[in-house]
């Protein structure tokens, strides 16, 4: 079975069995792993907007400094201009310039690019193949094709601000895990379970939707919630430390 992380920024669909996106995405494969991640959001967290680049820039201007920023290494800046990865980031006329391609932050550029390798738009997975999902940060994964998941054990855990939904088609998994640490939000849809453990660490959210379960047990530290909506339990167990909330569940 294959572990499901995604540590990056973004949108990203499970359907017809492949994982998709608008943008184009890193795929590093191990023999129980796969690691989602993004060039742009690597990018994202060296702020280069053309003012706060220029700004970088000017106060450095006239040295180098060879060093570490976010997650890169080995960068060279010299005056107007800074380089790594084979990138080169220059200004001119106070517009940025990636590669002497002018950078535009709604520019659909970066779609058009020919791939390089690991990086797709698409991705096949094997049906029951995943049974752990990880979302990092603030990715959002919707799974319209719940094949891929497998049916005996599945853990899903979202880290950060991310967001995990469901489609509706219905689907069953003997032990279900849900994992929420931070504000993320994790949307469970027409699920049957015999166990379902979910467990909340800050103020994120769990949602279940017109799931049936023979078991739940439920916790929260913190502020967050978990819902039922339309969903019934056998037998329910409840743990609240904080201000957080259970509720809509039917015995």
């Amino acid at each position: 079975m294959k572990n499901l992380h995604f540590k990056c920024s973004g949108k990203f669909t499970i359907e017809n069995g492949k994982l998709k996106s608008d943008t184009k995405f890193i795929v590093e494969k191990t023999r129980d792993s796969i690691l989602i991640t993004s060039e742009d959001y690597s990018i994202n967290q060296i702020n280069i907007s053309g003012s706060n680049f220029s700004q970088m820039i000017g106060s450095m201007r006239g040295g180098s400094y060879i060093g570490s920023c976010g997650n890169f290494k080995n960068i060279s800046i010299k005056s107007n201009k800074i380089s790594f990865n084979g990138y080169e980031f220059t200004i001119k006329n106070n517009i940025l310039y990636i590669n002497d391609v002018e950078f535009k932050e709604d520019s659909k550029n970066k779609q058009q690019e020919e791939l390089k390798e690991n990086e797709y738009l698409e991705y096949p997975l094997e049906r029951e193949s995943i049974s752990n999902i990880n979302v990092s940060s603030s990715a959002e994964l919707e799974i319209k094709d719940l094949t891929i998941l497998n049916c005996e054990n599945l853990s899903i855990t979202i880290q950060g601000s991310g967001l995990f939904e469901t489609t509706f088609d219905g689907y069953f998994v003997k032990n279900l895990i849900l994992n929420v640490q931070g504000s993320g939000e994790l949307h469970i849809n027409k699920f049957q379970s015999d166990c379902c453990y979910c467990s909340i660490l800050g103020s994120g959210d769990i949602f279940l939707r017109h799931s049936d379960f023979n078991i739940l047990d439920l916790n929260i530290v913190g502020s967050g919630d978990i819902r039922g909506i339309s969903t019934t339990t056998n037998s329910i167990s409840k743990n609240i430390v904080g201000s957080g909330d259970i509720n809509g569940f039917k015995e």
